[in-house]
């Protein structure tokens, strides 16, 4: 019994002592595998790392080859147009010696026909300059005497001109005059046989018949009183109407021209900012993204963008995004706190007469117009969007330029369409 209970006690041992290695063994192989992973987990890690350096060193020497190139091709525009500017000073050094050099050799030439001229010339000088004074002095009175002549046949000229404008407009007046006299003495003639006949026609009625002709004839004087003022007031609203439409024509083209250079100015702008942003976004792919701080600046000024144009829900997204990158920031939470109220507020909502003009206009979503002006097409679109109405235009100019807005304010191509896509 005991050799039997000491060989069951030395199998239980053994059985143990193997279970004992067998776990031993197991967990050794878990530690080698885990080491293993962490080991492959690394190596991974280290690799991504020295692909991202690899990709940043790539993108930095393409920026500064593209860079480089840009300095190079500035250098030989530089040198072409230094190498232009010395040959066009050569050039003009050559023709001004050349010019200097012919015009010492007719100075010459001249000095020496002077000098024989005044050789051959000093024996009759004095006859000559008699002869020239005598000359001049005669000339001279025929001038004055041609100049005298020529102020008198042009001031009578003037007179007569002035007296045939006088009896032409003496003799307009006149014809104006007698066709009025004329048409006054028919309408005369006509109220006076119009009024004789009325006067026979009342004399073979009876009392009753003259008093409805009397109460006619008063309602006819006074409906060609009124027809007469009628047209009067016509005549006059015509004038007033030419004169406002011509008012409203020069003011209309003041404000293209003053639209036009203004949206100049804002594609300029636009464009600009366009390239900017481009760089930036150039930038920032070459350079290490920045750390948190970045974010919750980027996040604060989206946010008072999205204030200013009282757009409130992107504005409150922005401020809970500058939130999470700086926990408890007092400018976020007090920015948070005023667009909930605002948004809760109708008067955010349904801020002026033209948003509710736009709202009861447009419904949700976004409606596109096709606007042609002169000199440029506008296409609008209107976004109406939890209650708040957004004007997008895209103006076309006939000169090629592109320029895009939000309620009057320039923004890039990629946010027009993004905000306003169906």
């Amino acid at each position: 019994a005991a050799a039997k209970a000491k060989a069951e006690a030395d199998a239980l041992a053994k059985k143990q002592a193997d279970e004992a290695a067998e776990k031993l063994k197991a967990e050794a192989k878990l530690k080698a595998d885990k080491e293993a992973a962490d080991k492959l987990a690394k190596e991974k890690e280290a690799a991504d790392a020295k692909a991202k350096l690899d990709a940043a060193a790539k993108a930095k020497a393409e920026a500064d080859a593209l860079a480089k190139k840009q300095a190079d091709e500035a250098a030989e525009k530089l040198k072409a147009e230094a190498k232009l500017k010395a040959d066009k000073e050569a050039a003009d050094k050559l023709a001004k010696e050349k010019e200097a050099a012919a015009a010492k050799a007719k100075l010459d030439a001249a000095a020496k026909a002077k000098a024989e001229a005044d050789a051959l010339a000093k024996s009759q000088a004095d006859a000559l300059a008699k002869k020239q004074a005598e000359d001049l002095a005669a000339e001279k009175l025929k001038v004055e005497a041609k100049l005298k002549a020529d102020k008198e046949a042009a001031d009578k000229l003037a007179k007569e001109k002035e007296a045939a404008d006088a009896k032409a407009k003496l003799d307009a007046a006149a014809k104006a005059k007698a066709e009025a006299d004329a048409l006054a003495k028919k309408q005369a003639d006509d109220l006076a046989a119009a009024k004789l006949k009325a006067e026979e026609e009342q004399l073979a009625k009876k009392l009753a018949e003259e008093k409805l002709l009397s109460a006619l004839k008063a309602e006819k004087e006074l409906a060609d009183k009124k027809a007469a003022a009628k047209a009067a007031e016509d005549q006059r609203l015509l004038a007033e109407a030419l004169r406002k439409d011509k008012e409203a024509s020069l003011l209309k083209k003041k404000q293209e021209d003053e639209e036009r250079l203004r949206n100049e100015k804002l594609l300029a702008d636009a464009v600009a900012k366009e390239k900017a942003a481009a760089a930036e976004k150039a930038k920032s792919t070459i350079l290490p993204k920045l750390g948190d701080d970045s974010k919750y600046k980027e996040a604060i000024r989206k946010g008072d963008n999205f204030m200013a144009l009282k757009r409130y829900a992107e504005a409150k997204k922005a401020f809970e995004e500058a939130l999470i990158q700086k926990g408890n920031d007092p400018y976020a939470k007090e920015k948070l706190m005023e667009c909930e109220k605002l948004m809760q507020s109708d008067a955010a909502v349904v801020t002026d007469e033209r948003q509710r003009q736009l709202l009861s206009k447009y419904p949700p979503g976004v409606t596109e117009e096709m606007i042609p002006m002169d000199g440029l097409v506008i296409v609008k679109r209107v976004l109406v969007k939890e209650r708040v109405a957004y004007v997008y235009e895209k103006k076309i100019f006939n000169w090629g330029g592109i320029a895009f807005f939000r309620d009057g304010s320039p923004i890039t191509e990629s946010l027009f369409e993004q905000e306003t896509k169906k």
